[in-house]
């Protein structure tokens, strides 16, 4: 932790928001970043005088976790765990875009996404909110919820200045360490909305990428992320709003399936390696402030972008490309296949949406994209009876999903079919010579015993015209 860092700060208890913290240093490192050498507080503690309340800093994050009730510690144990089992064993990819992907390694499975492979930064929302221009020309950026880090990671390599925090203070010193080994400064503390307090109008812009979905009463908390924005300030946003249910039975089968048929085939970790892992990868909060995202965002800033999306089968190339032995173009093929499932239920019914990318900013009035906000918040039917498009729209779904696989696997028969036609032809081909070489040979041993018969009639009548001569 930097010393400026306190100078944004107060103290985080609701029940004295002083206006300063001191600062002491036990331990203070000198770190080599990309932008050059820093020296930075590894041991020591934030202190307010109005409270008597001590904050420690450890591995150079300080933390406000006395602060959390049960409910919050409990959650920041969980991710604590959670992503402390892919960090133990080596895997980086939810500490860095950069690194390989493997979905399943709760279920056992080591395997990378082959889309995670190339070393460069994985595509996504984040890359279409960072290239905003309301991003692109702030300098320093607030990272909400950033969990294992790959996001203020990723703002980092851009350029920005990063203040992150996340209510797991093992995932943040993680964060921090891994941040210090690729070169990067980031200033992280372990809290959470509802748990700090910077000083207004610090911050050029906020980002919360799935992460204030967990946030309980987060109508209220985005009140202060607007404090803490200067005007004009930007808030990039995407959130999951809800699962939709239209999917759900799809999503059951595919996971079904996946358990059965594919799964055994690449389980590389056994039961005793994997019992430090929960059964679910959902926390106890998660959720906790999906209802309010839409009505928090529309009610503190005005909406310059809005996009929707469905990600219930984001996986389902992953689990098709091991189905199909790891091959890349199944990959692609099972990718194209989900597209079209989404592109469907984004034109039939786009209210239903489960995610959202909002680009905001800190002034008044709505803003452009409010109305597109609103009839998502909204999420009613009004065209037909809501029970008739649900039924109508799951089947359709299911039939769309079921047309597309069938299409795939139609696609790897037609291959399969072409094999065996051409493995009967080669074996036809062989047989056929078999049959040629048989009479062949026939046809040798007649000419022999025809041959043989020729000269043992020349040498009969030499022999008799011998015994004339005699």
């Amino acid at each position: 932790m930097h010393k400026d860092l306190v100078q944004i700060l107060n103290c985080p208890a609701r029940d004295c928001a002083a206006s300063g913290l001191a600062l002491e240093e036990t331990a203070v490192e000198t770190i080599a970043y990309r932008t050059g050498t820093v020296s930075e507080v590894r041991e020591g503690a934030l202190v307010c005088a109005a409270c008597g309340r001590r904050y420690p800093i450890e591995d150079f994050v300080p933390t406000f976790e006395q602060l959390f009730p049960a409910d919050l510690q409990e959650e920041a144990r969980y991710w604590g765990d959670w992503y402390g089992f892919f960090w133990d064993r080596g895997y980086r990819g939810f500490f860095d875009l950069r690194a390989p992907v493997a979905h399943f390694i709760a279920r056992g499975i080591e395997v990378p996404d082959p889309g995670s492979l190339s070393g460069r930064d994985l595509p996504g929302t984040h890359k279409t909110l960072a290239e905003h221009p309301l991003v692109q020309g702030a300098e320093r950026i607030m990272d909400v919820g950033c969990g294992a880090g790959w996001s203020s990671l990723y703002l980092a390599r851009l350029g920005h200045s990063v203040v992150a925090f996340d209510p797991s203070a093992a995932n943040v010193r993680r964060a921090k360490l891994y941040a210090i080994s690729q070169g990067e400064r980031i200033e992280y503390i372990a809290t959470g909305l509802g748990f700090l307090n910077f000083k207004p109008e610090v911050f050029d812009a906020a980002f919360a990428l799935h992460s204030i979905h967990h946030v309980p009463d987060l109508n209220n908390e985005m009140v202060l992320v607007r404090e803490w924005l200067r005007e004009g300030g930007a808030i990039a946003v995407d959130e999951h709003i809800r699962s939709d249910t239209l999917l759900a039975p799809i999503v059951e089968e595919l996971d079904n399936w996946f358990n059965e048929q594919v799964a055994p085939r690449y389980r590389t970790l056994n039961a005793e390696e994997l019992k430090y892992l929960y059964d679910s990868g959902h926390s106890r909060m998660e959720d906790a402030g999906s209802s309010e995202v839409l009505s928090a965002l529309a009610g503190n800033f005005s909406i310059e972008s809005f996009q929707t999306r469905f990600v219930s089968l984001d996986l389902f190339s992953y689990m098709y490309y091991l189905w199909r032995r790891c091959v890349p173009e199944e990959y692609t093929r099972a990718s194209t296949a989900v597209s079209a499932v989404y592109n469907f239920l984004e034109s039939t019914c786009p209210e239903r949406a489960e995610y959202v990318t909002v680009l905001g900013r800190k002034a008044e009035g709505p803003g452009p994209a409010m109305p597109a906000l609103q009839k998502t918040q909204k999420a009613t039917v009004t065209v037909r009876d809501a029970s008739e498009l649900r039924t109508e729209a799951m089947q359709e779904a299911i039939e769309a999903l079921q047309a597309t696989v069938e299409a795939l696997n139609e696609t790897v028969h037609a291959k399969d079919r072409h094999a065996s036609e051409l493995q009967a032809v080669i074996e036809r081909q062989a047989a056929e010579l078999a049959r040629k070489q048989a009479a062949l040979e026939q046809q040798a041993a007649l000419l022999r015993r025809i041959e043989s018969g020729r000269v043992m009639g020349v040498i009969n009548r030499i022999s008799k015209l011998r015994k004339r001569g005699r």
